[in-house]
């Protein structure tokens, strides 16, 4: 505000930004935060909690370390991640060459999915690749980009070695995997994320028996066929989302947000349990003090009950927004940050991800948000139609989302009520963040650049 206020009364611009204060952290999760932050958006004041696994060392050193492998490593991150991903990422991507910053680009839907088990006349791909021993998995694997070093190559072969769907897909090259073969993936694999959740590999998929009936394909589960005309397609709110199309940031497999993760005060009997003293509970000699143990369960429980009668769905459950508020946050050992451009493109999806759940939500709350008040006659008067055979049912997005033509509209509105106010403007000011600034380079970590963390970029240049 300093920078816009001198430009308005005719003072040169400042070379410098404004200097922010110190940073604070969490005192729930630990997570840096910086000038007028709110207190919950972390985590909620200590609500919402998911522990990450560690990294293995090989993958933590080519995040992080200045030699030739880890350079090239970062430089190719997302070549990389794609090389070794189990699905697909689909969308209408901009291929444009960028003279200057790089940017991950994508315009609307994106989607993830997942081959057939055969390969069709282009060769294996994706989880095809896991398929085969290790040296012609090896040399499938240099073919695919030129730009990718075989050394490490090798090295993220070894550290896939733990991963669980990996596991799983290459233990497919001691079956005989034929036109007749489906295996079925998991949706989700752990509901609980406050434990570590890494699966094992009889958790994230098995092999579709052939006396199942078809039928039960309408299950919650990803069934991947050997030889099919359709893609198969993985839902954004599935908690293997993640994992399939990320297998470097979540090199354990861990599951990714879905829908049924719920608050800590909200956990149900697995938070009322570890809210009771072990030893206590075990050190019952007499009848008065079992029952009176039993009183004290059951009254937490109805405690618990009539709290989550006064509390709405979205209080109960951690949405997508407030699990990637979460994940993102600067903490430390947090390796999503460290992962350059492959980190571009996970928030790029994480950002259509949340948006994708909150149409998910108005399509399915049209009679919540009151829609009669927006759509039938009005509109189609307004809009000059004069055909009622064009006149047809319509998903009507409120004025609290985002871009969307009602919030667009009252933007317009609120704008012009200023201009009849105030008059007209005489300056239009900008403000851009300069990559170089001094506070941002003293939040980059050794070998980032400005461009592979956009997070911090945005933090300063929205407080200049």
């Amino acid at each position: 505000m300093t920078e816009i206020l001198a430009a308005t009364i005719g003072k040169p611009m400042p070379t410098q930004p404004l200097l922010l204060s110190p940073p604070t952290y969490c005192n729930e999760c630990g997570a840096k935060k910086f000038s007028f932050e709110s207190l919950h958006f972390c985590c909620d004041n200590g609500d919402i909690s998911i522990v990450a696994n560690e990294y293995p060392p090989e993958l933590v050193r080519l995040f992080t370390a200045k030699d030739e492998d880890a350079v090239n490593f970062r430089k190719y991150a997302r070549l990389y991640n794609n090389l070794f991903a189990f699905s697909s990422i689909g969308g209408k991507t901009d291929r444009e060459t960028y003279k200057g910053i790089y940017v991950f680009k994508l315009h609307g839907q994106i989607y993830h999915s997942v081959p057939d088990l055969l390969p069709d006349e282009n060769g294996p791909k994706y989880l095809q690749l896991y398929f085969y021993d290790g040296q012609i998995e090896l040399e499938h694997r240099i073919n695919c980009f030129s730009e990718l070093r075989q050394d490490v190559i090798d090295i993220l072969m070894r550290v896939t070695e733990n991963n669980p769907y990996a596991r799983f897909f290459r233990s497919l090259k001691e079956v005989n995997v034929n036109e007749t073969t489906n295996i079925i993936i998991n949706s989700n694999t752990v509901p609980d994320q406050r434990v570590y959740n890494a699966p094992i590999s009889v958790e994230v998929a098995v092999i579709w028996p052939d006396s199942v009936s078809s039928s039960h394909s309408s299950w919650p589960h990803i069934l991947v066929t050997a030889k099919s005309a359709k893609s198969h397609r993985i839902a954004h709110y599935y908690g293997c989302y993640d994992p399939l199309q990320y297998p470097l940031l979540f090199p354990k497999g861990e599951c990714g947000w879905n829908q049924g993760l719920k608050k800590i005060s909200h956990g149900g009997d697995r938070q009322i349990a570890s809210e009771l003293d072990p030893i206590q509970s075990c050190a019952v000699h007499i009848t008065e003090d079992f029952l009176d143990a039993e009183e004290t369960r059951k009254y937490l429980q109805l405690s618990d009950v009539s709290a989550r009668r006064r509390k709405t769905k979205a209080d109960r459950y951690i949405s997508a927004r407030e699990y990637y508020a979460y994940k993102l946050q600067i903490r430390v050992g947090n390796m999503l940050l460290r992962a350059s451009r492959a980190f571009l493109q996970y928030i790029t999806d994480k950002y259509i991800k949340v948006e994708n759940t909150r149409l998910d939500f108005f399509r399915q709350n049209q009679d919540t948000i009151r829609d009669d008040l927006y759509k039938g006659i009005l509109d189609t008067v307004q809009s000059g139609e004069t055909s009622a055979a064009n006149v047809g049912h319509k998903f009507i997005l409120p004025p609290s989302f985002i871009g969307g033509p009602h919030d667009m509209k009252r933007r317009y509105l609120n704008t012009m009520a200023l201009v009849q106010k105030y008059g007209k403007p005489d300056l239009f000011v900008t403000m851009t963040c300069k990559a170089n600034w001094a506070e941002i380079k003293a939040e980059l970590e050794l070998g980032e650049t400005a461009q592979d963390r956009p997070d911090l970029v945005l933090e300063f240049s929205e407080q200049s």
